[in-house]
């Protein structure tokens, strides 16, 4: 089982036989955190961040930004695939579409390219000529900051990546209480298990060997496929 955030203070002061006087919530929660960010920014693209947006174009509209896609659920941290109702868009940087836009005849019609403005627009080309085309973007989300939702929050990447999370606070602990030694010893065992799971979602290879025709199952495991389906 995951887990939540007092588990991870629980420990942490258990670990270094401190309560919560000598650390207090606010300063344990700020180790916690930094060793979040520290196994969400290790790699950059961890495939269980891998999420779909589905929106509606407006007819004659070309701009739709992030936001209104997301309408108040995940971020975009970044697109990579643009899908229209039974076609798929394709790329082009922005500065070639403003080269070549005054040259396309067509005002509107069905989106045949898409580029990102300013990291926070998509743009499509040429802009839809109804309201009723549906288009889905496959990318990656942002990940949370979910320390700041308390307690009982858990982390927003898989419980194998509590141990790197926990061992990096405690680091942080023990460099507070003046022990730089365990402090290091608790980073590179952070350090460790980190790059260990960086090779396995960068290993695309079975989790099991398979001879004689035999078949495998991936998710049958911790972890996931480091894949996408449409790769």
């Amino acid at each position: 089982m995951a887990y939540n955030l007092q588990k991870f203070r629980d420990l942490i002061r258990l670990t270094l036989d401190l309560d919560a006087t000598d650390l207090p919530d606010s300063l344990v929660d700020e180790w916690v955190r930094d060793g979040a960010t520290r196994a969400q920014t290790r790699r950059q693209e961890w495939p269980f961040f891998q999420y779909d947006w589905t929106f509606t174009g407006v007819s004659g509209q070309s701009n739709y930004t992030f936001a209104s896609i997301e309408d108040g659920g995940e971020q975009i941290a970044e697109i990579r695939q643009v899908r229209g109702p039974s076609w798929d868009l394709r790329w082009q940087d922005i500065a070639t579409r403003d080269r070549y836009r005054s040259r396309d005849s067509a005002s509107a019609g069905s989106p045949a390219y898409w580029s990102v403005w300013n990291n926070g627009e998509l743009v499509l080309d040429p802009a839809p000529d109804n309201s009723t085309d549906t288009f889905v973007i496959r990318g990656y989300k942002k990940p949370k900051d979910w320390v700041a939702d308390g307690a009982n929050a858990t982390s927003d990447m898989p419980k194998e990546f509590d141990s790197p999370i926990l061992n990096w606070a405690l680091g942080r602990a023990y460099a507070q209480q003046d022990e730089p030694q365990t402090a290091l010893y608790y980073a590179d065992l952070s350090d460790l298990r980190l790059r260990e799971l960086v090779k396995f979602y960068d290993d695309p290879s079975p989790a099991i060997s398979v001879t004689m025709g035999g078949d495998y199952n991936r998710n049958m495991y911790p972890l996931m496929d480091p894949r996408f389906a449409w790769e």
